[in-house]
C-alpha cells in the first residue's frame, strides 16, 4: 500500500518568474516536467531569507557535504511513497475575469475590457484618458497592472540624490512634495483585501507584508498553499488621500498536480554539486555565499548540510507553468538554507529551444503607442528591439516601485514600467 509522509513546509518568496522553450511530454505515470527555473529566492519554515540567484557572487564555487544523520535521514522512506505538486493555470478565456477586476477596481461606469490586436495576448480598457489598466498573458500564466495615470502624464521625478544642477546632477529637477494623508499598513491592508475580495480571491489564502515612506504606502499579498507561499501575488500602491495609485497582479486557478516520488537526500546533495544545475536548486542563504555580500574573493567554499526538511517549492517550468513542487530545504553549517527539487530524472525533460519572435519596432522617435511593442518582453528582450529602434530605455519603476530618475526631455528615451522581469507598462516617453 502506498503511504504519504507529512510534508513540512517551504516558503518561497520574491519569486523571479523566468520561462522559455516549449511544452511538457508524457510518460507513464506522472508528466514530465520541462527544465526550467528554480523560482528565485527562497526561506524555509523558520524564515531564513535565501539568495537570488543560483551562482553566489564573489565565490569560486561551492562545495556541499552532508552529515550522516543528514544522508540517512529519509532513506528509511517508503520508496513508493508519492507527494503531491501544484500548478497554476491562467484562464482559456480571460477577457470575462479581467472585468471582474476592472469593477472591482471601480474604473467608472462604462468602462469595458478590450481586447488589444496588435499586442499578443494583450488586454485593456476603452478609457482614452485617464487611468490604464492592461493584461498580458498566455494559456500559462497571466498578469495584469493598474495605474491611476494615463500614458505620458505620470511625474516620476522624486527627491533627487544630489543637489539639482551640480557637477554630480546635470539638467532640471523636480521634487515630489511627500504626499497627505496616506494611509497606515493596516488601513492599506484592509483596502487591499476589500479589493481582492471583490476580484473573487479569498482572503483567508494570503499572506501580507507592506510598508510606508513619505510618498506611498504599499502591500503585498501572496497567494498560499498548505501554509506555503507560491509565485502567485499581489501589490497595492497608495498616495494622496490614500487613492489607489498602482497596482498588479495574476490571474489564476490554483489546481492539484501529479504526484512525484522524490529522490534521496544523497541524491539530491549529489545534485546540489553537480555542474549541469537546470535550475534544480536556490542560491544559498547564508550570509558568506549571499550575492549581497560577496565575500570570499573568489575563493572556493565548502559548506557542510547539517539538517534536512522534505518540503516543496516553486518552479517555473520550461514549458510556461508555474508550478509547486516537492523539494528538499538544508540547514547549513554558514547559517543559511538551499533548497534543492526533490522530484527525479526520470521525470524532467531538458527545454527545447526554440527562437521568440521579436516585434519589429518603429525606428526613429518613439511615441507611447510604438513603444507598446515592447509590452509583454523581458527587460533583456525589450533592451534589444529599443537598441535596433535607436530608442534609449530607461526603467522608471519596478515591481512597483517607482526610481529617482531626471527630467530633462530626450526624444529617444521611452520610461518603462518592469514587473517581474517582464516589462508591463510603458509609462511616457521623453
Amino acid at each position: 500500500m502506498k503511504t504519504r509522509l507529512v510534508i513540512s513546509l517551504l516558503v518561497v518568496n520574491a519569486i523571479v518568474l523566468v520561462a522559455c522553450g516549449t511544452g511538457s511530454e508524457n510518460v507513464s505515470g506522472p508528466r514530465r516536467i520541462v527544465l526550467g527555473n528554480f523560482a528565485g529566492a527562497m526561506a524555509d519554515s523558520r524564515g531564513v531569507e535565501g539568495g537570488v540567484s543560483d551562482t553566489p557572487a564573489g565565490v569560486g564555487s561551492v562545495t556541499y557535504v552532508a552529515t550522516d544523520a543528514v544522508l540517512d535521514e529519509f532513506d528509511g522512506a517508503d520508496p513508493d511513497a508519492t507527494y503531491p505538486s501544484w500548478e497554476f493555470v491562467a484562464p482559456a478565456n480571460p477577457a470575462g475575469e479581467l472585468q471582474s477586476i476592472v469593477d472591482a477596481l471601480d474604473l467608472g461606469p462604462g468602462v469595458k475590457v478590450e481586447r488589444q490586436q496588435d499586442v499578443p495576448g494583450g488586454y485593456g480598457t476603452n478609457i482614452t484618458d485617464g487611468p490604464v489598466f492592461g493584461s498580458h498573458g498566455n494559456e500559462s500564466s497571466r498578469w495584469w497592472w493598474y495605474s491611476v495615470d494615463g500614458p505620458g502624464e505620470k511625474d516620476i521625478a522624486v527627491s533627487p540624490p544630489c543637489a539639482p544642477d551640480t557637477k554630480d546632477c546635470p539638467g532640471s529637477w523636480t521634487t515630489v512634495p511627500p504626499a497627505r494623508n496616506l494611509p497606515g499598513v493596516g488601513a492599506a491592508t484592509e483596502r487591499a483585501t476589500a479589493f481582492l475580495r471583490k476580484m473573487g480571491v479569498d482572503p483567508r489564502t494570503l499572506s501580507w507584508s507592506g510598508g510606508r515612506d513619505d510618498w506611498s504606502t504599499y502591500v503585498n499579498a501572496t497567494h498560499m498553499l498548505d501554509d506555503v507561499a507560491t509565485p502567485m501575488a499581489w501589490n497595492f500602491t497608495f498616495g494622496d488621500n490614500g487613492e489607489l495609485t498602482n497596482a498588479a497582479g495574476p490571474v489564476f486557478t490554483a489546481k492539484r498536480g501529479d504526484e512525484y516520488p522524490v529522490i534521496t537526500t544523497r541524491d539530491a546533495v549529489a545534485r546540489l554539486n553537480s555542474t549541469d544545475t537546470n535550475g534544480l536548486f536556490s542560491a544559498p542563504s547564508s550570509r558568506r555565499l549571499s550575492p549581497q555580500d560577496p565575500a570570499g574573493g573568489g575563493d572556493d567554499v565548502t559548506v557542510t548540510l547539517t539538517s534536512v526538511t522534505l518540503s516543496m517549492a516553486a518552479y517555473w517550468s520550461g514549458s510556461g507553468n508555474a508550478l509547486m513542487l516537492p523539494a528538499y530545504v538544508f540547514g547549513t553549517d554558514e547559517g543559511g538554507t538551499v533548497g534543492v527539487l526533490a522530484v527525479p530524472d526520470r521525470f524532467l525533460a531538458p527545454p527545447e529551444v526554440t527562437a521568440t519572435p521579436i516585434p519589429e519596432p518603429t525606428v526613429g522617435t518613439p511615441t507611447v503607442e510604438s513603444a507598446r511593442t515592447l509590452v509583454g518582453l523581458s527587460e533583456s528582450e525589450a533592451g534589444k528591439v529599443a537598441e535596433t529602434a535607436g530608442w534609449v530605455l530607461r526603467v522608471v519603476r519596478r515591481d512597483g516601485e517607482d526610481f529617482m530618475v531626471t527630467q530633462e526631455f530626450n526624444g529617444s528615451r521611452v520610461n518603462i514600467e518592469v514587473t517581474r522581469g517582464t516589462v508591463s507598462e510603458v509609462l511616457s516617453v521623453g
